[in-house]
């Protein structure tokens, strides 16, 4: 018997018969059995398979279930519809659609996808439901999960705020931790700060119903939550016109990048149309994925590791719309392109690329299998992993699909990708480059290339010379005087020269897409000026310690030190210090303190960046001497530094996460980051665009020399067309005539009768057959491609707008074919272009903007993400990647000092990146070193709520005896009268500091108070109504009581007047 499956129907077909076997999922009815199996043909009705259902689970009254048709999508999307008895379910999910990634949605943890049969209780309520599709609302996984992230355990009872625990010390606070996350709680307060501990596997959190759940919430009123957050920081912004800033730290692999997707996907949705996803929100979100596949890889402690850092700045209306966004990248790590390290990967878009590339795009781009390619077979060959769970193979076809999709999502077009996949092709073919010496002799050390066909492939890619490429790889030529002098590299520079010129390559790309990507947020919201308020995301590299750490490991370790100090300022030092201004009684804590670690790296002379960027200025140092230097200033004296014990090129940092040492190897060539400039311009010789705008410096300048020589191109093509249409003999007499004849019915739109091009048309079949065809005007046989069969279709988008000029006219626009027609022609074709107009599908939309279109946008960008060092000499070298990172993080903290802040801390359960494995010692180190446990102790003994003499009285003025005359003094005897603890609440020289139960106690006064008083005023209003409604109804009761005795008295006088005659 043969077994087939169809799709994620749960269908398994006999083929030997007619009949189908249909799975009957039972849900909560059954604990035994995930589902029953019926066996059914097409004619089969519902009313039969669910009492067949019943039977086999042993249910009594079958007049209580039914049947329902469930879709779910991963366990979060959910939908269902009610069968009828006498649909036929075999029918049914025979049309079920093929869903491609179920399978991958429950290896991942993220539960089924597709369609299914569930039996179930009829409802009471409702029990005469309809048949069409409705949110599911049945119990299901997800609902459970709802339940029990809602509800608090009873037992071993856990807090959501650390602050709360009663005993607090090292133990109690992982304890509480570990039992939540165990619990499927992977969120903890410690105040307003987050913390998230990275589970390695997918919770339903994440649906729209938490996204509803948290709308509008005071944080802390419901369960920790990373929506809880970004809601927070929304509504701040929006009720104090002020920038908000939610920064995302934490070790790698801890699951930052995933908690900013998430941030963004919720900070879009909060905006009044980004439920909807469309315009400027579909952008941002589809940003992301490009960013991604470009900019992270797999690493030994991430499968998705941000191998550079980024600064999402979210602008937004003072309605709360979105206004376009910005994004700042920060280091990208160049050396990963042509090694890596045992057990990690190049960057996603590589393998997105080899793998999801269809036939046609790769005979064009020569792509072949990533073991064919020198810079992806360095180590054994890893899937993928994109999720958290080991060992799961990502669908780099899909993935491939999905970035192609977030590109035009973003605004690159069609042929723009295949640019971009060209010069990734290009890198990669760059690495299959190899060498060989010239001579056998030992004294020449010239090379020469032994595949000369990979330099073809890459010449076509790049559209450069083979003969400069091969030059630029093998030579090296030196002006001296008059003269140029060739000098032929040895085959380590040959190595090192191929290298960096796919480094210059992929770096350069990754520049552009980052600005393009700015350029299309920016020009969407059309904010280059914004005025508005902002919220900023930074998801920044993690801490990292390999086994082999260099330049990178250097820069990003200091960006985390340098953010930990920032962290230590805001919540120890800074709250310490404003206790002590404002005269409060209270006890320092101690906390570390890294400030001097961070002056071992930026501090001015003798730095460890200034030192490197000393060493890089001269052209007889090494990396010997950068080391020897780095001992002589730092070795004795530092504490933070630590010179190796026995003699090896390493030094160790001292940091807050712990000790790392670098490999001082590379740390020149690394910062100085240059190629040489026989290479790039070779590069900028390219007969391709593209790639010339990927080597310029100074995109403004780009952009200008574009204008000015389209401008010079469109003169040249005009005056060329000008003398064709000359050459050809001009207008033809018949057009003239016609024209002339016409003239009284074009008056009312010069512009028509103005326009040889629009004049110049072709001649309808109802022309009298004397009349010669008219010659076509160069511009028009550029817009209708010169065939003489053409018909005529009214153009109204921008480009046809160019040609007819601004419109003047306020009548209905004539059509130039007008003249050639009879009335009863024109006036059909009038009225179907009417209805051709009001159709959606018709109605002609905007071109896209060209690249780099707006001036002033694209200064914008430049100015707020791009390094400008120097005096403005073009002969100065340009910036070190040492002062550009240091420059990238000036700017960051700087953004960051002008905002409200909210942090998020991430967590690593364990190092093996299991699902829902807890590592006490691990969990318990990072919480050391990121200040968290210091954290709790200052915020438990620490005031959360201060506020001016001039708030508190803005704020509780209807309780205050003076209202809004009071003062300090009046404010003072206010708190004494309110029975509160002494302890819980000081009173500074110009601030009131309160605990949040004191806190919570005015907040619950006042509302008595506005509550008294909206009681009041509903009384009187109440009372004033009844009054008004009892009047009404006493003259209407009088009105009536006057006219019925009038009535009676009537009646009875007419009664003995009958009674007397």
């Amino acid at each position: 018997m043969d077994y087939g499956t169809v799709g994620n129907r749960a269908l398994v077909q006999r083929m030997s018969r007619e009949t189908n076997m249909v799975r009957i999922y039972t849900g909560p009815l059954s604990q035994e059995h995930e589902f029953v199996s019926v066996e059914a043909e097409k004619v089969t009705t519902a009313d039969d398979i669910l009492k067949t259902a019943c039977v086999k689970m042993m249910l009594h009254s079958v007049m209580d279930y039914e049947l329902a048709e469930v879709f779910s999508t991963g366990g979060q999307l959910c939908k269902e519809r009610r069968l009828e008895d006498g649909e036929n379910p075999v029918r049914i999910q025979l049309l079920w659609p093929k869903i491609v990634n179920a399978d991958h949605d429950r290896l991942s943890g993220g539960g089924y996808t597709g369609y299914r049969f569930y039996i179930r209780k009829k409802t009471l309520e409702n029990p005469h439901r309809t048949s069409g599709w409705v949110e599911y609302n049945e119990p299901n996984p997800m609902n459970n999960f709802l339940t029990a992230f809602l509800k608090p355990p009873i037992i071993n009872k856990e807090y959501s705020d650390l602050c709360n625990l009663p005993d607090f010390n090292e133990r109690t606070l992982l304890d509480n931790i570990k039992s939540r996350f165990l619990n499927s709680n992977i969120y903890t307060y410690v105040g307003s700060i987050l913390i998230a501990v990275n589970p390695y596997k997918f919770f339903p959190l994440y649906n729209p119903k938490y996204v509803k759940l948290y709308q509008s919430k005071r944080l802390g009123e419901m369960p920790p939550h990373i929506f809880a957050i970004a809601d927070a920081a929304f509504y701040t912004m929006l009720r104090n016109k002020s920038n908000q800033c939610i920064v995302i730290s934490g070790e790698s692999g801890s699951g930052k990048t995933e908690s900013t997707n998430l941030l963004l996907h919720h900070l879009t949705a909060l905006s009044h149309k980004g439920l909807h996803g469309s315009g400027v929100e579909q952008t941002i979100l589809g940003a992301g994925p490009v960013l991604e596949a470009f900019g992270n890889a797999k690493t030994v402690h991430n499968n998705n590791s941000s191998r550079f850092g980024k600064f999402i700045q979210v602008n937004y209306k003072e309605n709360g719309m979105v206004h376009g966004a910005i994004v700042r990248k920060y280091l990208l790590e160049k050396s990963r392109i042509v090694s890596q390290a045992a057990n990690e990967r190049n960057y996603h878009v590589f393998y997105y690329l080899l793998e999801g590339a269809d036939e046609v795009e790769r005979d064009k781009l020569h792509l072949g299998k990533p073991e064919d390619y020198a810079y992806l077979r360095q180590v054994a060959p890893v899937s993928c992993c994109q999720g958290n769970e080991e060992g799961l193979e990502e669908d780099e076809k899909t993935e491939f699909e999905r970035l192609k999709h977030s590109m035009e999502l973003v605004g690159f077009s069609q042929l723009t990708q295949k640019r971009i996949f060209g010069v990734l092709s290009a890198v990669l073919h760059l690495g299959n480059v190899t060498f060989k010496k010239k001579g056998d002799q030992h004294h020449d050390e010239s090379v020469i290339i032994t595949n000369p066909d990979t330099i073809a492939v890459v010449s076509r890619l790049l559209m450069v010379k083979e003969k400069t490429l091969v030059e630029a790889l093998t030579q090296k030529k030196t002006v001296a005087g008059d003269e140029t002098v060739v000098m032929t590299h040895r085959m380590d520079n040959a190595v090192a020269i191929r290298d960096a010129m796919a480094k210059c390559l992929y770096g350069a790309l990754f520049d552009w897409i980052v600005l393009k990507v700015n350029q299309a947020l920016l020009a969407k919201g059309h904010n280059s000026e914004h005025q508005g308020n902002s919220i900023g995301v930074l998801d920044i590299f993690g801490f990292e310690d390999f086994r082999w750490n260099s330049f990178e490991q250097f820069c990003i370790n200091y960006a985390n030190e340098h953010l930990q100090y920032y962290f230590n300022q805001h919540i120890f030092k800074f709250e310490q210090e404003e206790y002590k201004k404002e005269g409060i009684q209270w006890k320092n804590i101690e906390f570390i303190d890294n400030t001097d670690c961070l002056a071992l790296f930026s501090k001015k002379g003798n730095g460890l960046f200034a030192l490197i960027d000393e060493e890089c200025k001269f052209p007889g140092a090494s990396n010997d001497t950068l080391l020897s230097k780095f001992n002589h200033h730092h070795a004795k004296g530092n504490v933070y530094y630590e010179a190796p014990q026995k003699k090896e090129l390493a030094f160790t940092v001292v940091h807050y996460a712990g000790k790392v040492k670098y490999q001082i190897k590379d740390f020149r060539e690394k910062n100085s980051d240059q190629i040489r400039t026989d290479i790039v311009a070779n590069l900028k010789s390219s007969s391709l665009a593209f790639v010339r705008v990927l080597m310029s410096v100074d995109p403004v300048a780009v952009l200008r020399w574009t204008i000015i020589k389209t401008l010079i191109k469109s003169v040249f093509a005009f005056v060329k067309a000008g003398k064709t249409y000359r050459m050809r003999g001009g207008p033809d007499e018949a057009v003239l005539q016609k024209r002339s004849q016409a003239k009284g019915d074009n008056l009312d739109n010069p512009d028509l009768e103005s326009s040889h091009v629009l004049t110049s048309i072709h001649l309808s079949p109802s022309r009298p057959a004397h009349h010669k065809s008219p010659q076509h005007t160069p511009l028009h046989d550029a817009r209708h491609g010169g065939y003489a069969g053409d018909s005529f279709c009214y153009d109204n988008t921008d480009e046809g707008a160019a040609f007819l000029g601004p419109k003047r006219h306020s009548g209905p626009l004539r059509s130039p074919v007008d003249p050639y027609h009879s009335e009863d022609e024109v006036k059909v074709m009038r009225r179907a272009n009417r209805v051709m107009m009001k159709s959606k599908s018709f109605k002609p939309k905007s071109s896209p903007q060209t690249m780099f279109s707006d001036m002033k946008t694209l200064k914008a960008i430049v100015q707020r993400t791009m390094y400008i060092g120097g005096n403005g000499n073009n002969k100065q070298k340009p910036p070190s990647v040492g002062q550009q990172f240091q420059w990238s993080l000036s700017q960051l903290m700087y953004a960051m000092d002008q905002a409200n802040l909210f942090f998020i801390r991430c967590i690593k359960s364990n190092a093996e990146k299991l699902p829902c494995r807890f590592d006490d010692v691990l969990v318990l180190q990072q919480l050391r070193y990121t200040g968290m446990l210091v954290t709790v102790r200052i915020r438990q003994s620490g005031y959360n709520y201060r506020l001016t003499f001039e708030e508190f009285v803005q704020m509780y003025k209807i309780i205050l005896p003076n209202g809004l005359r009071s003062n300090q003094r009046d404010v003072v005897t206010f708190l004494d009268n309110m029975n509160m603890n002494k302890d819980n609440y000081q009173i500074g020289i110009t601030k009131v500091f309160l605990l949040e139960t004191e806190k919570l106690y005015i907040d619950e006064c006042l509302h008595r108070a506005i509550m008294k008083r909206v009681v009041f005023l509903q009384r009187w209003a109440k009372a004033r109504w009844e009054r008004k409604n009892y009047l009404q109804m006493r003259a209407s009761a009088i009105t009536i009581q006057k006219h019925m005795r009038t009535y009676l008295a009537r009646h009875y006088v007419e009664n003995l007047r009958e009674a007397a005659v």
